[in-house]
């Protein structure tokens, strides 16, 4: 994983490993090779640990001293103002250190949301983008539903669309899965994911699935950032999807690679 701060990074030792895993992925992308990826809505609640401390009930001058702490100086002071919306479902806080639980900010909110969308997500995006450049379609998912059970915690109030949250839905793992809209949202995934391992397109495959399921067309990025979401109440066309967010991520990742 990507946070700074995580215990069980691998070592860039200069011989099995050059460069730190970000940036050999964005390297030498092959041409041609159609890629499909994505993330969640809460990439950040499973890695909370790894990142500076910061309270349940934070304010907003906790958040702001956090994202100094988080991000360094020149990104941290722009955190905030682009983190002033939270995009609903959020999950509640589960402090790590006290072990209590505590009324719940959106500031802390925002804290986890810009981590995971720092460490996870936005780097996801912008492999998507290289692809593209390299002339090769990319089809970005956005996973925003919360699961009603999961064998990896039963912590769901304070784990939301978790990281990793979408694999059971992919390969329709019924021991995970709960009720119709669960296992309706699981078709509908399996089915993108089937027709792309056969054609590199998730919307047309042998099976005809997409159209015996009416799914909607699954956009390619594109030049605005364009995801399909998935959840349990809709698949929808995400435009421009977290484009602030992770341009400025990006900037300050591209200018410490210079």
């Amino acid at each position: 994983d990507t946070f700074a701060t995580d215990s069980v990074a691998p070592t860039v030792d200069g011989i099995e490993l050059e460069k730190p895993i970000l940036a050999l992925s964005m390297k030498d992308v092959p041409k041609d090779i159609p890629v499909l990826a994505g993330s969640n809505l809460d990439e950040g609640t499973e890695f909370m640990y790894a990142v500076p401390h910061i309270s349940c009930n934070a304010t907003a001058g906790e958040f702001a001293n956090w994202s100094l702490k988080q991000f360094g100086p020149e990104v941290g002071e722009r955190v905030p103002l682009v983190y002033d919306h939270i995009e609903q479902p959020a999950p509640a806080c589960q402090s790590w250190r006290e072990n209590t639980s505590e009324q719940t900010t959106k500031y802390w909110q925002a804290a986890m949301r810009s981590a995971g969308d720092q460490a996870i997500l936005c780097p996801t995006r912008a492999l998507l983008r290289v692809v593209q450049q390299q002339g090769a379609p990319a089809w970005w998912y956005y996973f925003t539903h919360t699961p009603i059970t999961s064998i990896n915690t039963d912590d769901l109030k304070h784990m939301g669309a978790f990281h990793g949250a979408e694999v059971p839905f992919v390969f329709e793992d019924q021991f995970e899965l709960r009720g119709d809209a669960e296992f309706a949202l699981s078709r509908s995934m399996g089915c993108y994911w089937i027709n792309f391992a056969a054609t590199g397109n998730p919307n047309v495959g042998p099976s005809g699935c997409a159209a015996n399921l009416s799914l909607p067309e699954w956009p390619v990025l594109g030049s605005a950032g364009d995801a399909l979401e998935f959840s349990t109440t809709q698949l929808r066309k995400r435009i421009n999807l977290k484009e602030s967010e992770c341009s400025l991520f990006t900037q300050a990742a591209r200018a410490s690679r210079e």
